[in-house]
């Protein structure tokens, strides 16, 4: 029960962070805490951590379809992080952040709130198979 709750607050929190550009009145202080290098790559390395929970701790053993819409989510927010966390540190040449940045706003905000409701619905009905 406790891979659960660590995979499904990852997709709670994570999808919050995600759609956090849409709320008008944002502290600046939050930002600049969560476009830090060392936050972006723990969320990152948490992501992947919660996929793998997803794939082999479903919540009764058996469950695939159910775990299925969480794993994706994990899978989108990781990936997200990870290059969020690859444009902070500028390993890569200027016009490949260019091309990173424009994937990552486009699918920034709906990958946030994608994740957020698959993390609420997997509070609500945690045994509930999704078809």
């Amino acid at each position: 029960m406790t891979f659960y709750f660590i995979s499904t607050f990852f997709l709670i929190v994570g999808g919050f962070i995600s759609f956090l550009p849409l709320l008008v009145k944002t502290n600046q202080v939050l930002k600049n805490w969560i476009f830090q290098v060392k936050f972006q790559l723990r969320w990152a390395v948490y992501g992947v951590l919660s996929t793998i929970l997803f794939i082999f701790f479903p919540v009764d053993g058996t469950l695939f379809f159910g775990d299925l819409l969480p794993f994706i989510a994990s899978i989108v927010l990781s990936v997200l992080f990870a290059l969020g966390y690859i444009r902070q540190t500028k390993y890569l040449q200027e016009n490949q952040i260019r091309q990173a940045d424009k994937i990552l706003t486009a699918i920034q905000i709906p990958a946030g709130i994608m994740a957020f409701l698959v993390g609420l619905l997997h509070i609500i009905f945690p045994a509930w198979m999704f078809f």
